[in-house]
């Protein structure tokens, strides 16, 4: 299974989209992980048509630098966790320390 993950500083040109989809149509990766869109929910979220992965969740902000979408195709099951580290360098502790304290409630892999 191929997953693409992206960091695209934004989503607002034209070309950057249709790079996206270009290399989204080669490589036909079943996950494909976006980060830093500075765009708007409904903008991100009508991608996955042009993606061909019908599934999306988005995390938008109104910050410049902001914006996650996770897409991925309807043929895969799958459970996974992602963490987007604190973007505030001197805050990353605070981060770090509720992993800590998250672990040992898991019963899985990892756990």
């Amino acid at each position: 299974m191929m997953i693409l993950a992206w960091n695209c500083r934004g989503l607002g040109r034209p070309r950057t989209v249709q790079d996206l989809v270009r290399m989204v149509h080669v490589h036909q990766p079943k996950i494909v992980f976006l980060c830093k869109t500075r765009q708007k929910k409904n903008v991100v979220e009508s991608l996955r048509w042009r993606l061909g992965l019908k599934n999306v969740i988005t995390v938008c902000n109104d910050t410049k630098g902001g914006g996650l979408a996770l897409f991925w195709d309807d043929s895969i099951q799958w459970r996974c966790t992602f963490v987007y580290g604190e973007p505030q360098a001197h805050l990353c502790h605070n981060m770090w320390e509720l992993l800590r304290r998250l672990k040992p409630m898991g019963n899985g892999p990892g756990a």
